[in-house]
């Protein structure tokens, strides 16, 4: 995807860019719209609404518990579909925010993954003990 390409499409009459930059503190993440909506309702509500995001092209989401490379783990599974080389602290990150924002293919995909870390039952008690916020 060219993020630098000023491709304009309508949502509900709105004319606005293909491309959404999540910002968090300095820094901004690109991702293309409609990937990141497909992801839950509530992106979709969010930037095909009638929030003020959905007219925006940067949305500061820093006060919301997602660090700069959570951000770009996401982009890049809204993109693929899949969590490849992601250490388990971000895992556990990346489950925080797909619960929040009711990602139930991320929250899926991040099960799976952390599973593949547990090798004892103490593991498997810590993990399903993990507060999930």
């Amino acid at each position: 995807m060219d993020f630098n390409s000023p491709e304009i499409y309508g949502i509900n009459e709105k004319q606005v860019s293909r491309t959404v930059f999540f910002q968090i503190e300095d820094e901004r993440i690109a991702y293309d719209r409609q990937k990141i909506v497909a992801l839950s309702a509530a992106f979709n509500a969010m930037l095909n609404g009638d929030f003020t995001e959905s007219l925006q092209e940067n949305i500061d989401i820093s006060k919301n518990g997602i660090s700069p490379s959570g951000m770009r783990a996401i982009r890049d599974f809204s993109e693929t579909r899949s969590l490849n080389e992601i250490c388990p602290d971000l895992l556990l990150e990346l489950l925080t925010f797909s619960n929040k924002f009711c990602c139930e293919r991320l929250k899926d995909a991040c099960d799976r993954k952390l599973s593949s870390f547990v090798t004892s039952r103490e593991e498997a008690v810590d993990l399903m003990e993990y507060p999930i916020v």
